[in-house]
C-alpha cells in the first residue's frame, strides 16, 4: 500500500534513528558495526607490535650477551698471553765444579751456594731479564726427596726436580779447572778450565742443545788461577746459552 514504509531491520532502524547497535552485534550483512572494527584493530596491532618488540628484545639481549662473552674472552686470552710474556723464564742450574785436583762440588749434594761457574752464568742470565734459582729455594725439596742429593744426577732426575721447582730450563753438566805448566822465568803457573753441558727444556724432556766453554788464566796461585779460569769458562757459557735462547724464539 502506497505512503506505508516496510520496517527497517533492527540494526538498520537504528542507524536510522541515530542510535548505535549494541556493542558487538552484527548487522544482517553479516559485518561488525564500525564502532566494534574500531576497537578491536587497535587492540590486536599493540598485541603484535608487543610479541614484535619482545621478540626483538630477547634477539636484541642475545646478540648483546654473545657480544659480551665475545669481549670477555678475548680478554682473558690477552690477559694470560701478557701473563705469561711478563713472567720471566726460570732457569736451574746444576753444573757439578772441581777445582785444580780437589772434590767435585755441588750445592745440590753438599754445598750451600752456587758454584764459581753457575755463579758467572747466573749473573749474565739475570742481566738478559732471566730468573734463576737459588739454593735456599730448593731447601725443602731437597730436604724431603733426598734422592736429588748426589753430584752425578741424570737427565731424567735433573727434569723431576726441575718441574718440583716449577723451573722453565734446566742447564745440567759439569766444570773442571786444572792447573798447567809454568811460566817461564816467572812464578806464575797456568790454569784451564772446561765446561760441558746440556740445556733441557723442562715441559718435554727436550735437550736444546750440547754446549761446551773454556777458559784460562795465569796466577801464582793454582786455586786461585783455577777459579779465574772457571770465570771465564762460565762467561763464555753464559754467551752460548743466551745465544741458543734467542734462536730458539
Amino acid at each position: 500500500m502506497e505512503g506505508v514504509q516496510a520496517p527497517l531491520p533492527r540494526g538498520d532502524s537504528d542507524r536510522a534513528k541515530g542510535e548505535e547497535a549494541p556493542e558487538g552485534r552484527k548487522s544482517p550483512y553479516g559485518q561488525e558495526n564500525s564502532e566494534q572494527k574500531v576497537m578491536m584493530k587497535p587492540e590486536g596491532r599493540g598485541i603484535f607490535l608487543t610479541l614484535r618488540v619482545f621478540k626483538y628484545n630477547i634477539d636484541a639481549g642475545g646478540k648483546k650477551m654473545k657480544k659480551y662473552f665475545l669481549i670477555l674472552v678475548s680478554s682473558f686470552l690477552l690477559l694470560t698471553q701478557f701473563i705469561c710474556m711478563a713472567k720471566p723464564l726460570t732457569f736451574l742450574l746444576l753444573i757439578s765444579e772441581q777445582n785444580i785436583e780437589g772434590p767435585q762440588r755441588c750445592w745440590w749434594a753438599s754445598e750451600i751456594d752456587l758454584s764459581t761457574i753457575e755463579a758467572k752464568l747466573s749473573e749474565a742470565l739475570i742481566l738478559k731479564g732471566y730468573s734463576v734459582l737459588a739454593p735456599y729455594q730448593l731447601t725443602g725439596v731437597l730436604h724431603k726427596e733426598k734422592a736429588f742429593r748426589q753430584t752425578n744426577l741424570s737427565d731424567e732426575e735433573s727434569i723431576k726436580l726441575a718441574k718440583l721447582t716449577q723451573a722453565d730450563y734446566v742447564i745440567l753438566g759439569k766444570a773442571v779447572a786444572s792447573s798447567g805448566a809454568n811460566v817461564p822465568d816467572s812464578n806464575m803457573r797456568s790454569c784451564n778450565a772446561f765446561a760441558t753441558v746440556k740445556l733441557i727444556r723442562v715441559r718435554d724432556g727436550q735437550i736444546i742443545a750440547y754446549l761446551d766453554s773454556a777458559g784460562s788464566s795465569v796466577h801464582p796461585d793454582v786455586i786461585s788461577g783455577g777459579r779465574e779460569a772457571l770465570l771465564k769458562a762460565g762467561e763464555d757459557l753464559a754467551i752460548k746459552v743466551i745465544d741458543v735462547l734467542n734462536k730458539s724464539r
